[in-house]
């Protein structure tokens, strides 16, 4: 699922953020007008399947009229197998930020259950932690990142069905719109 490197296109740095699995540890708004990850002080993390030593690097962005400098680090993920559906609950229960005595979040990308899914279909139930929704009942929700997830999961599959070029981008205009139309 994850990729042995960065892949950059210099001409086109948005396409280049939407070929890679980026993750952040930035807080969500209520909306998503501007992605906070791309004006906070936090890297914007790459996740691959090795990281190479000092694999931070500078892409410099335009949002608008504004120039941003988006600082990417390499972040090692873990391709985990579990035996059962419950198995999976109760280690994402565990990474909620109640779901331990020491109230600390275990940053699980997602969870994915291709089970159902054989060559003429796409079935597939797709877990992650919800913490940073911040759901508590006293502020707003939060918008979560999970747009990334379901397209992680849906190039798995096509890469398993077609071969490993084969990929589908989503742009940050389909993003919101996913993120959008989840919420009516």
């Amino acid at each position: 699922m994850f990729k042995d490197t960065f892949s950059e296109n210099p001409s086109d740095v948005m396409a280049s953020l939407a070929s890679n699995v980026l993750g952040s540890d930035s807080k969500t708004e209520i909306t998503n007008y501007v992605e906070p990850a791309f004006v906070s002080d936090s890297p914007i993390y790459t996740i691959q399947s090795q990281c190479r030593p000092d694999s931070s690097f500078v892409v410099p962005v335009k949002l608008a009229s504004i120039n941003i400098s988006l600082v990417i680090r390499c972040l090692h993920g873990l391709n985990l197998w579990r035996k059962s559906s419950s198995e999976i609950n109760d280690e994402l229960y565990r990474g909620f930020r109640k779901g331990n005595s020491k109230r600390e979040s275990n940053e699980i990308l997602a969870a994915y259950d291709f089970l159902n899914s054989d060559l003429d279909k796409f079935n597939v139930s797709i877990w992650y932690n919800s913490t940073y929704k911040n759901d508590t009942g006293n502020v707003p929700i939060g918008l979560l990142r999970v747009p990334r997830s379901i397209n992680l999961a849906s190039n798995a599959y096509l890469r398993s069905l077609l071969g490993p070029g084969t990929q589908i981008l989503l742009d940050f205009v389909n993003v919101i719109f996913i993120v959008v139309s989840s919420l009516l």
